[in-house]
């Protein structure tokens, strides 16, 4: 289902391999948080997305994508958000606020979060953590589709 939808967008995408359900346990284990079903699911299927922007509509050429490092982490692996996750909370000003699980990263460099609601229903909002000013958070979205959507479009 992830594969598609976000092919659909016509951006050269690299997808990681499935998290097995073991390592998304153990994420879930090791940061004291339940992840929201959608990004359960979408680990499930590809344990990482990075994603080659498009500038002017015209794809970056694969040479200097290579050479310059023109690849983003639109979601990040398993091993990635638990090493983040335990990153902002050893700083001291505990950033960013408890319960937000960053999860990608977006074109100007501000981090992608979700604010589960540790409930059953495992909702989310997705919150956009300003890359200048850590304290800076703001909802982009009320699901993890609806926040693809936005990002995969600005990736264009």
């Amino acid at each position: 289902m992830w594969h598609e939808f976000i092919e659909g967008f016509g951006l050269a995408c690299t997808f990681g391999s499935p998290a097995t359900p073991e390592e998304v346990d153990n994420l879930e284990a090791d940061v004291d948080l339940h992840l929201p079903l959608e990004l359960r699911e979408l680990l499930l299927e590809a344990n990482g997305i990075a994603v080659k922007p498009r500038f002017s509509g015209e794809p970056v050429p694969s040479a200097l994508a290579a050479e310059e490092g023109w690849q983003f982490s639109l979601i990040w692996s398993v091993t990635e958000i638990t090493e983040q996750i335990f990153l902002f909370r050893s700083w001291d000003d505990a950033v960013p606020p408890p319960g937000l699980i960053p999860f990608g990263s977006q074109p100007n460099g501000d981090l992608v979060a979700l604010r589960s609601s540790n409930n059953e229903e495992r909702s989310c909002e997705i919150i956009s953590i300003d890359h200048e000013d850590w304290r800076s958070c703001q909802v982009i979205a009320a699901s993890l589709h609806e926040s693809l959507t936005v990002l995969l479009e600005a990736y264009q």
